[in-house]
């Protein structure tokens, strides 16, 4: 169960889980006599951090079902997945980007028009048909205008990277999700492929049963619903 390793983290101290076997029972498989715990608790003790124990078994069964859980949707519905892994990452969908694009677009024209208008005002300048103090009133008037388009076009510039980004990833995760639909055993190539880190939290008990949550974050994407 090597292929887990350094991808587990204690979300209280931040420190990868390390792996270890319990040989009590060498009847058992390996799933079943693999654990993790925390870094910390392990070399500090319980002063410093809670155990967040798991079995190798628990793990794969988990990440398993949860990768295959969003394949199947992927699967089902490509842009509809891509969508909700957008709406997961905080970001909105492709129309997000090309309303920016077209902003940028009005903002470049409006600046086109305004360097138009200011060489018209010299003209009129030059030839004597307006005034200085019109002239220098007018002109300020273009440049603090065209200052504003300018800062306002550097800040959409980087949204519409950024959101242009998020797509992409989105889409390239969604592709290689698809990949593993057909999945029948859970492999170290599908975790590189996949898996940035799995948050390992400590076991609670609810009603009498030990619960155990993980929190998976995917390569590109992060945590989706």
């Amino acid at each position: 169960m090597e292929f887990f390793r350094g991808l587990l983290k204690c979300p209280d101290c931040g420190q990868t889980l390390l792996i270890h076997t319990d040989n009590r029972n060498p009847d058992r498989e390996l799933l079943d006599k693999t654990y993790y715990q925390c870094t910390t608790y392990r070399k500090k003790g319980a002063n410093f951090c809670t155990a967040h124990r798991i079995s190798a078994r628990d793990i794969e069964n988990a990440v398993k079902s949860d990768i295959g859980r969003h394949a199947i949707k992927a699967m089902k519905d490509k842009e509809k997945f891509i969508k909700n892994v957008l709406h997961s990452m905080n970001e909105s969908s492709a129309e997000r980007s090309d309303k920016i694009r077209s902003e940028i677009e009005k903002l470049k024209s409006r600046n086109d028009e305004l360097d138009q208008m200011y060489i018209k005002l010299y003209e009129d300048y030059s030839g004597n048909i307006l005034s200085e103090k019109k002239f220098t009133m007018l002109s300020s008037h273009y440049e603090k205008e065209q200052k504003q388009n300018e800062a306002r076009l550097e800040e959409l510039e980087q949204q519409y990277r950024e959101k242009s980004a998020a797509v992409t990833n989105a889409e390239q995760f969604t592709e290689n999700l698809m990949q593993c639909a057909d999945m029948k055993k859970l492999t170290a190539t599908i975790l590189n492929m996949l898996i940035e880190k799995i948050e390992v939290h400590n076991p609670v008990m609810v009603n009498g049963a030990k619960e155990q949550k993980l929190t998976i974050y995917y390569k590109f994407v992060g945590q989706i619903d």
